[in-house]
């Protein structure tokens, strides 16, 4: 049971690693888009609001 666990684990952190090094060049230049955005609002004292759900909630309550 402990090596089916080691091996689920490799496995699933071999394929997070290959979807970030296809997304990693477009996310990038995302957040290189958004960042002046967020500067700007602190600069004006906006307000940014982060939504999410389940998890991705729980990350927005932390930005």
């Amino acid at each position: 049971m402990k090596e089916f666990r080691k091996k689920f684990a490799k496995e699933y952190l071999r394929r997070t690693k290959d979807l970030i090094s296809i997304i990693e060049d477009d996310l990038a230049e995302k957040i290189s888009e958004i960042i002046p955005i967020f500067l700007e609002a602190r600069e004006k004292k906006q307000t940014i609001f982060v939504m999410g759900n389940g998890g991705s909630a729980a990350t927005a309550s932390h930005f």
